[in-house]
């Protein structure tokens, strides 16, 4: 619905609203049918391919970006006062600038989710020949789309709770089964009584599923609900390495994991084998922006306090990690980048918990990160670097057991720093090969070259960030 046929004459709306969903949970023909309703034209507005094809054709250039809200005001409020969007929770993340001063005037807030998560993975699965293509290889990334759409959900929960919001609840199945009262309460939520709607006639067609993925979503059934018994992890011990992304968690992941008593994941098929793509009780970083921008949603940051830190949730994660552990093993060794700013959390389910923590120079770690975090500029990579090691700080102060390790030592003594770590652990230490003592020279030849080729914005970077970094030995200074 981005075309002009769908703009309405200029209207201050009245009644503003979010359909707050996730992929493939039949928000686009929930939509379709509230348009038709006269219900406003809502639409996932901030879908980053909307955002860019309605702003050049509202005539908006990219620097004048903070104007989009107010286009979309203008332009998609119906006659009767009435402005909707669709919103995706990765959405929100791409543009909270651009939303988050809006939420104070959006009164109504509808939660569409689809009962059945397991069909819900399977479509999301299927809407690519890259993603089909993958699911007819192994069952594994199906089971990763469905760990994602459990923890976009249980985002959405979360921001409904912290904001005392209680949404209008609705499921898919509900709305196929009978679209016209869906929409006669929807209409009777937003206008406080009930209304006189255009409402169609009888129960909507499901979505057709051709046979592979008949397939597919029988198997993955059957897989989780041979999951559906919950172990306990009792008393065992986790240990937990963390850091920002592109900080050496990756060699040192290998090197722990091929300790005789450690356990580490390893041929999951999910990136850099790390947990947080083989669960669903934590939201992954991807949900909150991915490398270079998850530790500026305040949401990312968890603590003893977050209403996951209960043992059903412990046992629950335990039995999703489980599988790609040997329980015999002394130690049980995850790794996720973003467990820097959730150390408390995970010791709150995981009381044996020990900690490995990663720090890396934040000009390699931005620099690093920059293909991963397009969009943003350096001196907001440095902004999340001190961020993210900042609530760190704080946190550790909680811990019972951690260790702290300089990437930079690590790399140039490693012998003796490993020796380090596995003192802390308690187990006989070994020697390992896959550390590259010039890590980080690349990154700082290409600092050298920025600083001859921009010294402003070095001079602008040191007076932002030297001070801030020295509590952490680390400077900015180039040579």
């Amino acid at each position: 619905m981005n075309g002009a046929e769908f703009d309405q004459p200029p209207t201050t709306p009245r009644i503003r609203y979010l359909v707050c969903t996730t992929p493939f949970s039949g928000s686009t023909r929930l939509c379709r049918h509230l348009f038709q309703a006269g219900l406003g034209v809502p639409h996932e507005y901030y879908n980053p391919n909307q955002v860019k094809f309605l702003s050049e054709r509202w005539g908006l250039t990219p620097q004048q970006i903070e104007k989009y809200p107010q286009c979309l005001r203008e332009r998609r409020t119906t006659p009767n006062g009435l402005w909707g969007c669709a919103l995706h929770w990765s959405h929100y993340e791409l543009h909270r600038s651009l939303l988050d001063p809006q939420f104070a005037s959006i009164q109504h807030y509808i939660y569409l989710v689809r009962r059945d998560t397991i069909a819900q993975a399977v479509s999301f699965q299927y809407s690519s020949p890259a993603r089909a293509s993958a699911a007819s290889a192994s069952l594994d990334p199906v089971e990763r789309s469905f760990y994602l759409l459990e923890q976009q959900n249980q985002v959405w929960r979360a921001f409904f709770a912290q904001r005392g919001l209680q949404p209008l609840v609705l499921t898919y199945e509900s709305f196929l089964e009978n679209p016209s009262l869906t929409l006669s309460r929807i209409a009777e939520y937003l206008f406080g009584a009930a209304r006189e709607i255009q409402k169609p006639e009888g129960p909507l067609p499901e979505e057709a599923f051709s046979p592979p993925m008949e397939t597919t979503r029988s198997l993955l059934a059957q897989r989780l609900g041979e999951r559906s018994h919950r172990l306990d992890p009792g008393d065992r011990k986790f240990l937990f390495l963390a850091g920002l992304h592109r900080s050496g968690t990756t060699p040192l992941f290998q090197i722990l994991r091929d300790h005789p008593d450690i356990s580490g994941f390893r041929d999951t098929g999910a990136s850099k084998d790390e947990g947080q793509h083989l669960q669903s009780v934590i939201p992954s970083g991807k949900i909150y922006g991915g490398p270079g921008r998850f530790g500026f949603s305040p949401e990312a940051h968890l603590t003893e306090t977050s209403p996951l830190a209960s043992l059903q949730d412990a046992r629950k994660l335990f039995t999703q990690w489980s599988r790609h552990w040997d329980l015999g093993r002394s130690y049980l060794l995850e790794k996720t980048p973003p467990s820097l700013i959730r150390t408390r959390f995970l010791q709150a389910l995981f009381p044996q918990s020990h900690f490995i923590v990663l720090l890396r120079h934040p000009i390699a770690v931005s620099l690093a990160t920059r293909k991963w975090a397009k969009g943003s500029s350096l001196e907001q990579l440095l902004e999340h670097w001190l961020h993210c090691h900042q609530i760190f700080e704080e946190d550790k102060k909680s811990l019972q057991y951690l260790l702290v390790v300089r990437y930079e030592d690590l790399i140039q003594e490693p012998t003796a720093k490993l020796k380090e770590v596995y003192q802390f652990l308690g187990l006989e230490a070994r020697t390992s090969s896959l550390l590259d003592p010039g890590g980080n020279d690349g990154y700082f030849e290409e600092w050298g070259n920025i600083a001859q080729a921009d010294p402003k914005l070095v001079e602008r970077l040191l007076d932002r960030f030297e001070s801030r970094l020295q509590p952490f030995g680390y400077s900015l200074r180039p040579g």
